[in-house]
């Protein structure tokens, strides 16, 4: 009994360490380095990591280390997104999008702190040097720019500096993840287009603190991507339907 008390302590000082240094995705001391900063044996950490793996907060790597989950504390498919029906999921999550995003981007607009938007700026920047890298002719694969576009809008919806929004966002995301990848490889150009011509007009909206301007963009925005989706798979069926008939 008192080993699994220890152990869930440990836990807990554990946690509490995660929350005070590292971020999602960072790698955390080894079992050794721990055991040792805690005053415990390799075992009672050992166990201790099981205990916030079960609890999504972690995740072992084998080879490579232990590192905190993307999004701490949420299981990976929240809503059971894999077993839903996937036209009516595509719906859904395009609706929820187009009601929702221009909603908390216009609280952002409103409400954002000057850390918030240094940490969009860090970002978009970082998706104008890739953008300015693949137009020049280097190889850049789509997921990075996938997910420089998730980190983008997180930022920008940490900005509403409401905690139960900013726990709410990685769940919406997680189901969102898969479309995304869909999205990018359906019309990537189209797509990076859309990323390249909205992002800076829904930055400089939330810098000016002008939340009816960010909430018109971000409509824009999503709107855009959702077509870009139909208009690509609507060419693609077609095209398929052609071929079977021929």
């Amino acid at each position: 009994m008192a080993r699994v008390v220890l152990s869930e302590q440990t836990a807990e000082k554990i946690r509490q360490l995660i929350d005070r240094q590292y971020k999602p995705g960072d790698r955390i001391p080894s079992e050794m380095e721990l055991a040792e900063f805690l005053g415990v044996s390799r075992t009672t950490i050992r166990e201790a990591v099981k205990i916030l793996c079960s609890g999504n907060i972690l995740e072992i790597r084998r080879g490579y280390g232990t590192f905190v989950c993307e999004n701490p504390g949420l299981p990976s498919d929240p809503f059971g997104s894999k077993y839903m029906d996937e036209d009516q999921l595509k719906t859904d999550i395009f609706e929820i999008s187009e009601l929702l995003e221009p909603e908390l981007v216009g609280l952002a607009a409103r409400k954002a702190s000057d850390e918030n938007i240094a940490r969009m700026r860090e970002l978009h920047g970082q998706m104008e040097d890739c953008l300015a890298r693949y137009r020049s002719g280097e190889y850049i694969p789509s997921k990075e720019f996938r997910k420089l576009d998730v980190a983008f809008h997180k930022a920008v919806l940490e900005g509403c500096q409401n905690q139960i929004i900013s726990g709410s966002v990685p769940m919406f995301i997680s189901i969102c993840a898969e479309w995304y990848n869909v999205w990018t490889s359906l019309d990537f150009e189209s797509v990076l287009e859309n990323f390249e011509f909205y992002h800076p007009k829904i930055l400089a909206a939330v810098e000016a603190r002008d939340p009816e301007s960010a909430y018109r963009w971000s409509k824009e925005h999503t709107r855009k991507i959702i077509e870009i989706y139909l208009d690509r798979s609507e060419s693609i069926s077609t095209a398929e339907h052609d071929k079977k008939k021929r």
